[in-house]
């Protein structure tokens, strides 16, 4: 019996003690968890948690909420709560691999190309996973709770998806762009809902730590979140920021640089701080408006195509750690939903001889291979990390996913027209 047992469930057997190795090893880690704890304590001892440099250097830039939220598992030992901070986002990345394929036709996939499927994402997202278990981010658990309250909402239970979407928004605020994407598609019910949930979250805390308190650290917070602070426009502060304010940056000031920056040309124009200010802003109207490429029906109509849903949204998520400042490269793991999306895409059109120009398909997944690449250089090469972001090369790479996404459109897994 235990010998049959052992071997219908070897699979889950080994991938628990690699879970279990994982959690031991980098528990110990000194990561951004330990500031969250912190802003934590120091927030119940009255203090001002967005004036404080964590570390000497760091701000704590979330929610007074989560600060509150996090006051238990800031009491236990860092070892343990490192461990339990961990252990939940494995979860939550699990639980959002369940959501995003509950979008697509898994079921049409055979067993093997089902494990294809799930092992190329897999090889895809790791290194965003890791990175976030390793420095102990929140990133896992903010699109846990944008994707899984679309879901609710799509499930016709907006009260619960739409407080999910203001909790997030509330944590972070980078998933704010789904409060104009509910209302162009017509879920005015569950905007309503989210908009209520989230002025509740906002001013929760204020009945436990008192609103004058509270109310000075959402002034606080507004100062270092400010769009319009020089820090926002010229985002390089730090060697390993990633957007379009940063790139263009890069691309468009001589000396747009620090102290860690390296002594290579990168620039091909030097424009001034407010013509760099302008083009920054132009750029992401483009992003913003091409939403509207994404977008099948007309607005203000709900969309039943659960498979086009997934497409919207995994450019809207996408596009989220680029037109917003001060992004590490841990905060593309927003791209989960359109690298499903586009693995489910391929295998089905590869596997199925639904490529009637080869040669192009071959080609687009080329393109898909090297937008891996760039993604994930510093996990397959480390030792070259500084020029990679240097040059900023996980951008380009972003944008070789966006054009993926433009080409393949839902329609074509109904009708091929390669």
């Amino acid at each position: 019996m235990n010998t049959a047992y052992l071997k219908s469930y070897w699979k889950e057997i080994v991938a628990g003690i690699i879970i279990v190795l994982y959690l031991i090893a980098n528990a110990h880690n000194d990561n951004d968890l330990r500031i969250f704890m912190a802003a934590s304590r120091d927030l119940i001892d009255g203090e001002s948690i967005y004036l404080i440099k964590y570390k000497e250097w760091f701000h704590y830039y979330y929610s007074v909420l989560f600060a509150l939220l996090m006051y238990p598992l800031a009491l236990l030992p860092d070892y343990i709560a490192t461990t339990v901070w961990m252990a939940a986002n494995m979860y939550f990345a699990w639980r959002t691999w369940k959501i995003i394929c509950s979008f697509l036709p898994v079921e049409s996939l055979d067993p093997k190309l089902l494990r294809l499927f799930s092992f190329i994402v897999f090889v895809f997202m790791l290194r965003f996973i890791t990175d976030n278990l390793r420095y102990g981010q929140m990133t896992i658990f903010i699109l846990y709770l944008a994707l899984e309250g679309i879901n609710q909402i799509q499930n016709k239970r907006n009260v619960l998806g739409g407080s999910l979407i203001a909790l997030s928004i509330n944590i972070k605020l980078l998933p704010i762009v789904l409060l104009p994407y509910l209302l162009y598609r017509g879920q005015y019910k569950a905007t309503i809902y989210a908009l209520i949930a989230f002025f509740v979250f906002l001013i929760l805390p204020g009945l436990f730590i008192g609103y004058d308190y509270h109310f000075a650290l959402l002034q606080d917070r507004w100062n270092l979140l400010n769009p319009s602070n020089p820090e926002h426009l010229l985002d390089v502060s730090e060697r390993s920021f990633h957007s379009i304010t940063t790139l263009l940056a890069t691309l468009l000031l001589e000396n747009a640089g620090n102290v860690h920056s390296m002594d290579l040309k990168r620039n091909i124009m030097n424009l001034s701080a407010e013509h760099l200010g302008m083009v920054i802003n132009i750029a992401r109207v483009i992003f913003i408006g091409a939403t509207l490429y994404f977008l099948k029906a007309a607005p203000f109509k709900v969309e039943k195509d659960r498979v086009q849903v997934l497409y919207e949204l995994s450019y809207i998520l996408l596009v989220i750690p680029l037109i917003f400042p001060h992004q590490q490269q841990y905060a593309f793991y927003f791209a989960f939903p359109a690298v499903t999306y586009l693995v489910y895409y391929f295998v089905q059109s590869f596997f199925n001889n639904e490529w009637k120009k080869p040669a192009l398909g071959y080609g687009v997944m080329a393109l898909f291979f090297m937008g891996y690449l760039l993604m994930s250089s510093t996990f397959i090469l480390g030792e070259f990390r500084s020029y990679y972001d240097h040059y900023k090369v996980l951008t380009y790479g972003v944008f070789i996913l966006i054009g993926l996404l433009a080409y393949c459109r839902p329609q074509g897994l109904e009708k091929r027209t390669y």
